[in-house]
């Protein structure tokens, strides 16, 4: 009686201790949500190269305008709607070349109060480009997207 006593105590601390271990772990790997305002004006400057932001932003969806401006390459400006996951925005930009619509993805990783636009390999499907490795993205750090006032 005692050597089932005593191994059912065993399992029980055992289960216990495996159950806080994956608590730990979980909270080891969740990202902090953003702790400043998303909503507003940004601008990005690489060269003679400009791009402006407007976003919008409720509960953890974002909508709004985004406008290229290349020396070149055609400049584009449309609109975007997206999602906000942990430290990334993805959204669906939505625009048109020589009047010919297109949508898309762009990944942003939220650095403080700065947004890094994320670049990798491309593939179109009908209208639509998306990342094909989009864990895999690299991030312009160097030249992010930095808030501005909204005019």
């Amino acid at each position: 009686m005692k050597l089932n006593n005593f191994k059912f105590l065993c399992s029980s601390l055992i289960l216990l201790a495996s159950c806080n271990n994956a608590e730990i772990s979980q909270s080891e790997v969740a990202v902090p949500a953003p702790v400043f305002d998303l909503a507003g004006c940004y601008m990005m400057t690489i060269s003679k190269d400009t791009a402006f932001l407007k976003l919008n932003k409720e509960g953890n969806n974002v909508s709004g305008t985004l406008e290229y401006s290349r020396l070149k390459k055609r400049d584009s400006k449309g609109e975007f709607k997206g999602v906000i996951n942990e430290s990334k925005i993805t959204i669906w930009y939505s625009s048109s070349v020589k009047e010919k619509a297109f949508v898309k993805q762009i990944v942003f990783r939220i650095i403080e109060d700065k947004l890094a636009e994320g670049y990798g390999d491309v593939i179109m499907k009908n209208d639509t480009a998306f990342y094909k490795y989009p864990t895999t993205l690299r991030y312009e750090d160097q030249h992010p997207f930095t808030k501005i006032p909204c005019e």
